[in-house]
C-alpha cells in the first residue's frame, strides 16, 4: 500500500516501508526529477530572467542635470576629504550615515574616477545609475515573498513605478531585510489551509507539509541574514537602519506572541538568531572603527545626528487648522485634498491596520496569511516617521513606498479571508466567534471597495508629478532633444556632465576664483551650504561639517569656530538668499566671519570673503 497524506498535510510512510510518496513510480517516471525540473524552471524565471528583464529596463546610464551643491556635496565633499587621508567621524561628520554619505561615493571613486559624474554613474538619485534597477529588483523580491498569490505582484509593481514615490538604495537593504524576515517566518508557520508554507523557501515549488516539531528549530538562516542586513544598514544610513531594526525586532515579537503554535522557546531562538545577525552584519565596520581609534568618534556623530535631527531639519506637519487659515491652496477642495489626504490618510490607513490585526494578537490567533499585513503595517509606520519628522515633499515621496504596499496586501487579505470562509463553512472552526464576526467587518468586500476608494484618493492627491516611469520618459525626451539650454561643466573633477548653462558658468567662476585665491595646501570654509566647492575646487575643510547647517546646536558651533580659530581659511564662501539660513542658525560663526574677513568678490548670489 502506498503513503498517505494525512489530515494536516503531512506525508506518511508507505506500508512497505520504501518512504514513497503517494504519487509512487509511474511508468518508470521519476515524479521527484520531473518536479526538481519543474522548480528549476520556475526558478529561473522568478529568480533570473524576470531580474534581469527588471535591470534592463530600469538602468539609464544618464550622469547630466543641474548641479545639486548642497545634496551631492553631502557626499562629494567626505570623500575628498578622506583622499587627504582625514578619518571619518573624528574629522568629517556624516549627516546621514557612512555608506551614503562616504562609502558610496569612494566606490564610484575607485570604479570611474574622482569626479562628479563617477558618482552619478553609481547613483544618479532615483532615475538613473547602476544601484537603481538593484533596487528595483529587491522591491520585486520583496513583492514575490509578501504576495501568496503572485499575480498582486503585477498591479503592485505597476503602482510603485507610477506613483510619486522615491525608492533609492537607502530602500535596499531595509526591502531585503523585510523579504528574509517573511521567507524566515512562513518557514515555520502554517497557513489556514493546514499546508506547510515555504513559498519563501523553496520558490514556487511543491509545497512540502513537514511536521510543526521539524520546522521550528533553533537557528533559522532567513531570520539571521535579515539582522545582517539590517545591522549592516545602521552604517550605510543611519536613520533607515534604525528603522529596520526596529521593524525586525518588532515583527519577530508580534508575530511569535500572536501565534499561540509559538512558544518562548520559538521567540528565543528567532531573536536570538537575528541579533546574532546584527552582531555579524556590524562587526566589519566595528573592527575598522577600532582600528582607526575612531568608535568613540562614531558613538558620538550617531549621538549628535540622532539627538538634534529634528530640531535642526525638522518641518512640521501642516494642522487640520490650516484648513481655517491661510493657505497656499486657496479653494476648501485643495486645502482638503493637499492637508487632510496627502498627511493625515496613511495615518488613517495604518490605524485601520492596527485596528484590523489587535484582536488577532490579542487571541493569539496571528496565522501566515496576516505575516505580509503585520510586516507592512510595522514598516509604513516606521518610515512614515521621515514624513512626520520633516513633513516636505522629497521626505513625504520617501516614506510612501510601505504605504503603497500595505495597501495591496490588505486588498489580497480581504480576499485570503473571504476563500477561508468558504473552504470552512459546515467543516470545524477554532476561531471564536467574536473574533470572526470582527475580522468580517475587517476583511469585507466592502472594507475592499473602500481601500480601493482611499487608493485612487490619494493617487489623485499625490501623484501630480509622476513616478519613476514619467520622470524617465521626461528625461529621455530632454535627452533627445539635445541637451537645449546645457553646457559641459569645464572642470577637471566634474568629469565632463552637462548642467544648465547658467550653473555651468557660475560655478565656473566661483571655482575659479577659489583655486586663484587659495593655495592647494590651503584652506577654505563654505558658509553657504554647498559643500560641493570643496570637491570642485580641490580644497580642503578646516570643520568637520562640509554643510555649516549641520552645526546649529551650540555645541557644534562652538567646535566649528575653534577649528576655524585654530586654522584661518584663506576664503570664505557665502551666498546671498541661502534657503537654510546660516547667519540666523549659526550667529557664533557668522559673527566671527564678519569681523575677520571682507568681501572680495560676486559671482551671482555668492560671495566670495577674503582676510582682512
Amino acid at each position: 500500500m502506498e503513503g498517505r497524506v494525512n489530515d494536516k498535510g503531512a506525508v506518511t510512510e508507505s506500508s512497505d516501508g520504501s518512504g514513497r510518496g503517494p504519487l509512487g513510480d509511474r511508468g518508470g517516471e521519476s515524479p521527484i526529477s520531473a518536479g526538481t525540473a519543474h522548480r528549476g524552471l520556475l526558478r529561473l524565471f522568478f529568480f533570473v530572467l524576470i531580474p534581469l528583464i527588471i535591470y534592463a529596463a530600469f538602468y539609464d546610464s544618464n550622469i547630466d542635470g543641474a548641479l545639486d551643491l548642497f545634496h551631492e556635496g553631502e557626499a562629494l565633499a567626505p570623500a575628498a576629504e578622506t583622499l587627504r587621508d582625514k578619518l571619518p567621524f573624528r574629522d568629517i561628520y556624516l549627516q546621514h550615515g557612512w555608506g551614503v554619505n562616504l562609502l558610496r561615493t569612494r566606490l564610484a571613486f575607485s570604479l570611474f574616477g574622482v569626479s562628479v559624474a563617477a558618482n552619478r554613474r553609481l547613483s544618479n538619485g532615483d532615475v538613473s545609475g547602476y544601484l537603481v534597477p538593484v533596487v528595483w529588483i529587491v522591491v520585486y523580491l520583496l513583492l514575490y515573498s509578501l504576495f501568496r498569490n503572485k499575480l498582486w505582484i503585477i498591479p503592485t509593481f505597476v503602482l510603485l513605478v507610477f506613483a510619486d514615490v522615491m525608492i533609492n538604495e537607502r530602500h535596499l537593504l531595509p526591502f531585503l531585510s523585510m523579504t528574509l524576515l517573511v521567507a524566515g517566518r512562513r518557514a515555520t508557520t502554517a497557513s489556514p489551509s493546514g499546508k506547510s508554507y515555504f513559498d519563501a523557501v523553496l520558490p514556487l515549488g511543491a509545497r512540502r507539509a513537514v511536521p510543526s516539531h521539524q520546522m521550528l528549530k533553533s537557528f533559522n538562516a532567513s531570520i539571521f541574514f535579515a539582522g545582517v542586513l539590517a545591522a549592516a544598514m545602521v552604517f550605510y544610513s543611519l536613520d533607515t537602519g534604525v528603522y529596520a531594526c526596529a521593524i525586525g525586532v518588532a515583527f519577530i515579537l508580534l508575530s511569535a506572541v500572536g501565534d499561540n503554535a509559538c512558544g518562548r522557546r520559538f521567540l528565543r531562538d528567532e531573536m536570538v538568531s537575528y541579533c546574532l545577525g546584527a552582531l555579524v552584519g556590524a562587526l566589519p565596520f566595528l573592527a575598522y572603527l577600532i582600528w582607526r581609534g575612531i568608535l568613540d568618534d562614531f558613538i558620538l556623530n550617531c549621538y549628535l545626528q540622532l539627538r538634534f535631527q529634528k530640531e535642526t531639519w525638522g518641518i512640521p506637519l501642516p494642522p487640520l487648522s490650516s484648513l481655517k487659515g491661510p493657505f497656499e491652496n486657496s479653494t476648501a477642495r485643495n486645502r482638503v485634498i493637499y492637508v487632510i489626504i496627502k498627511w493625515y490618510y496613511p495615518m488613517f490607513v495604518y490605524a485601520c491596520a492596527v485596528l484590523a490585526l489587535l484582536p488577532e494578537l490579542i487571541a493569539r490567533k496571528l496565522n501566515d496569511d496576516d505575516t505580509a499585513l503585520l510586516l507592512c503595517t510595522l514598516a509604513g509606520i516606521i518610515f512614515y516617521r521621515s514624513a512626520a519628522g520633516r513633513a516636505d515633499e522629497g521626505h513625504i515621496m520617501y516614506a510612501l513606498g510601505p504605504f503603497w504596499i500595505l495597501n495591496i496586501c490588505f486588498l489580497e487579505r480581504v480576499v485570503l479571508f473571504r476563500k477561508a470562509i468558504k473552504r470552512q463553512r459546515g467543516g470545524p472552526d477554532e476561531t471564536p466567534p467574536l473574533l470572526l464576526r470582527f475580522q468580517s467587518l475587517c476583511f469585507s468586500y466592502l472594507a475592499f471597495g473602500f481601500v480601493v476608494l482611499g487608493l485612487v484618493l490619494y493617487y489623485y492627491a499625490t501623484c501630480r508629478n509622476g513616478g519613476i516611469v514619467t520622470r524617465r520618459f521626461r528625461l529621455r525626451e530632454w535627452k533627445e532633444s539635445g541637451l537645449v539650454g546645457y553646457s559641459s561643466l569645464n572642470i577637471e573633477r566634474a568629469g565632463g556632465v552637462h548642467v544648465p548653462s547658467e550653473q555651468a558658468q557660475e560655478v565656473e567662476k566661483v571655482v575659479a576664483f577659489i583655486t586663484s585665491h587659495a593655495k592647494p595646501d590651503e584652506p577654505i570654509f563654505d558658509f553657504s551650504n554647498q559643500g560641493a566647492y570643496y570637491f570642485l575646487a580641490d580644497r580642503t575643510n578646516p570643520t568637520p561639517y562640509c554643510q555649516i547647517a549641520y552645526a546649529a546646536p551650540a555645541s557644534m558651533q562652538a567646535e566649528a569656530l575653534r577649528k576655524l580659530e585654530d586654522s584661518p581659511p584663506a576664503l570664505v564662501l557665502m551666498r546671498e538668499g541661502e534657503v537654510h539660513k546660516p547667519e540666523e542658525k549659526t550667529p557664533l560663526i557668522y559673527e566671527w566671519i564678519m569681523e575677520n574677513y571682507r568681501e572680495a568678490a560676486r559671482v551671482g548670489p555668492n560671495i566670495m570673503l577674503l582676510r582682512n
